[in-house]
């Protein structure tokens, strides 16, 4: 009886409706709605836990976490974050968003400590119900001109869809673990199918590129076991290192036949990533300061290229992550983050063979999507990763569960 009500917990049930079904379809009229609905939901799966009287189980669970050497590489980006904020064009500002990011990290702990614990019977089922159902929802709107937000209002701006077309991308690999684990492949191959369709249609490119990453991953984890986990880990600090001279010859390293198939757009994200990577060199070793890109143009003042018709380093933003963090954080800061790289490759080497897959692919697409796209501070993409993260640490717990003949929770 107690076990049958802790998996009738409310605050529990709630927490996975809200993270499975909510989450995913929400963000096909509200972008960003992860930044709300994802926080929300680990702190609901907590006050289940709290309500079983497992709360003193959760804080020990929070502080082991932060006590592994993941934990504690992961503490020590954070930490440099929150400093560069110091000597950023605008320390108050950078200190706010480094409080912003403190309080996603700090759900997202939360998260990952108490979902898995508190999560209902076949949670996992739940998120590959509300990725179907975003993925639907979105070729919806793609297809026949937004019908669902010109009902409700909504922004019309069929970018504005790219948010969920791109949650949608990394969601759907533990999404499909939960369908794989209780023996249901050919629903986790329709899901894939679905949510591959949907991205080549949308016009977020990332999406697409995410995908991909994340399907080469999976085959590589299939065809070479855990080396394949090392071998991608290692591309991403290969990645990580070579970036700023990377995106400074970003234009010379696109193949020529490439170039009349690249919307403007890309042309654009080439030159700002030049541009923002010739930066890297004046302060190579501490950046900037967090948010700096937003205001490279008044800090860094440049000469336009004939070709160009703007200036790249009003952008916003590096469109590309990891030389955001080059340019804001330095090399004490990507050396930081291919620290987490590894040490979050090991944990996926760790997992057996089917589940390792999944993983993987997760992983990469997350990375790749990164790479290319968003500012790497954006509070709903933050948020998208730490569902990710959470969820594949569910379904990874579902798919022990079912293959050692137990009843998951």
């Amino acid at each position: 009886m107690g076990a049958e009500a802790k998996l009738a917990n409310p605050a529990a049930v709630a927490a996975v409706v809200l993270l499975g079904i909510v989450a995913p379809g929400l963000l096909i009229l509200a972008s960003q709605s992860t930044q709300v609905t994802a926080p929300a939901g680990f702190v609901l799966a907590a006050a289940a836990l709290a309500a079983d009287g497992r709360g003193p189980e959760l804080g020990r669970s929070i502080r082991a976490g932060a006590a592994t050497p993941l934990g504690i590489a992961f503490c020590l980006l954070m930490g440099w974050i929150a400093v560069s904020a110091l000597w950023a064009p605008r320390p108050l500002y950078s200190l706010g968003v480094a409080g912003q990011i403190a309080l996603v990290a700090a759900t997202a702990a939360v998260g990952l400590a108490a979902v898995p614990a508190a999560a209902v019977a076949r949670a996992g089922l739940w998120l590959a119900a509300g990725v179907t159902l975003a993925a639907v929802l979105a070729a919806v709107e793609l297809r026949l001109d937004a019908p669902l937000r010109t009902l409700t209002g909504a922004m019309l701006s069929m970018s504005r869809l790219n948010h969920a077309v791109i949650a949608v991308a990394v969601l759907v690999w533990p999404a499909a673990l939960a369908l794989s684990a209780r023996g249901w492949r050919w629903a986790a191959a329709g899901l894939y199918a679905l949510v591959v369709a949907v991205t080549l249609v949308s016009v977020a490119q990332a999406s697409v590129l995410g995908i991909l990453a994340g399907t080469v991953a999976f085959a590589l984890a299939w065809l070479l076991g855990r080396a394949a986990v090392w071998l991608v880990t290692a591309a991403m600090v290969a990645l990580v290192a070579a970036t700023p001279v990377l995106m400074e010859r970003a234009g010379d390293l696109i193949p020529g036949a490439l170039h009349s198939v690249l919307k403007a757009s890309a042309w654009e994200r080439v030159q700002i990533w030049h541009r923002f990577a010739e930066a890297v060199s004046d302060r190579w070793l501490a950046g900037y300061g967090l948010q700096a890109s937003r205001h490279l143009a008044e800090v860094r003042p440049i000469e336009l290229l004939p070709a160009e018709t703007f200036n790249p380093l009003t952008a916003g933003h590096t469109h590309n992550a990891v030389l955001q963090v080059w340019v804001e954080l330095g090399a004490v800061g990507a050396a930081l983050l291919a620290v987490v790289l590894v040490l979050v490759g090991r944990l996926v080497a760790a997992l057996p063979g089917a589940t390792r897959a999944f993983a993987l692919a997760a992983f990469a697409s997350l990375f790749a999507v990164a790479y290319v796209s968003h500012g790497a501070w954006q509070v709903w993409w933050l948020a998208t990763i730490a569902l990710v993260a959470v969820w594949m640490r569910v379904t990874v717990r579902e798919a022990g569960s079912v293959q050692a003949g137990s009843p998951s929770r």
